[in-house]
């Protein structure tokens, strides 16, 4: 009885958890190398972890794949940044606003480059081209799904079970011709392969605006409290700005920062002024 008493306090000192999950692309997930644990993702956790610090918090990766496996559990879990995808939420609360994600763009490389530039740049109509292999992720839509559907049988289409640095890497050795990506992915790459100037990059007709992201949590109760919590510290434009917003300008190359930041923050503003 005396040992069964003893428990009582520490389990009542014990703290609620969040199960944070964070994809494994870089940058928004970056698991080992120079630059571990410094992506924006990695850097939202922190954040929203010193937010909440009547919770005990737990950190984990995931591939496109498993992610959506974990948006349609019951299990407890808060997704540190994810788009706000109408099929999402039956299964999943909303959090603040934090990344904007900018269009994802065409990434090739300066030999590659000659055969687009004076091209029609629908990807659609790139995939029907001789001889212009795609290098996709597998399971990740780049936000280009209808068109990734529409080709999944299409030799030009090469969908890889790899991380995306690997794709870069075939794109620098000739094996593909191009692969997709936006400015903080490119900027990414070009660090941890010490390149500069070697990738070429084309916007696509079927995607040109920027899309939100928001934290995400399990729609029940406790899930609800959670984003409910998140809401009241994160409940303004200057408050994003000032915690969310340096995390992702780490990312962003120093040319396209003062224009990537304006972007940011008119949307930021708009979406408050929405609510």
């Amino acid at each position: 009885m005396l040992s069964c008493l003893a428990l009582l306090p520490a389990q009542a000192d014990e703290k609620e958890a969040i199960a944070w999950v964070n994809f494994n692309i870089s940058p928004g997930g970056i698991l080992n190398g120079e630059f571990k644990g410094q992506g924006v993702g990695d850097l939202f956790y922190q954040t929203y972890k010193a937010a909440l610090p009547e919770y005990q918090h737990s950190f984990s990766y995931a591939n496109p794949a498993r992610m959506r496996r974990i948006i349609r559990e019951s299990k407890n879990t808060c997704i540190v940044y994810i788009f706000h995808l109408p099929e999402y939420s039956k299964y999943r609360y909303w959090g603040p606003i934090n990344y904007i994600a900018p269009p994802n763009r065409i990434i090739t490389t300066p030999k590659v480059a000659p055969r687009l530039a004076k091209k029609d740049l629908s990807l659609a109509k790139i995939l029907k081209m001789d001889s212009m292999r795609l290098g996709a992720m597998g399971g990740r839509m780049y936000r280009v799904q209808d068109v990734l559907e529409a080709n999944k049988d299409n030799p030009n289409l090469l969908r890889l079970s790899t991380p995306s640095k690997n794709l870069y890497q075939m794109l620098l050795a000739g094996r593909l011709e191009y692969t997709l990506g936006d400015w903080t992915e490119l900027t990414f790459m070009e660090k941890t392969l010490a390149l500069e100037n070697e990738f070429v990059t084309f916007p696509m007709q079927e995607l040109t605006g920027y899309t939100p992201n928001f934290v995400s949590c399990t729609k029940n109760a406790w899930g609800k409290e959670v984003v409910n919590k998140l809401h009241q510290r994160f409940n303004n434009a200057d408050v994003i700005e000032q915690k969310i917003l340096p995390s992702i300008l780490n990312w962003v190359r120093t040319p396209d920062r003062q224009a990537y930041a304006a972007e940011y923050k008119r949307f930021v503003k708009e979406h408050f002024n929405k609510q």
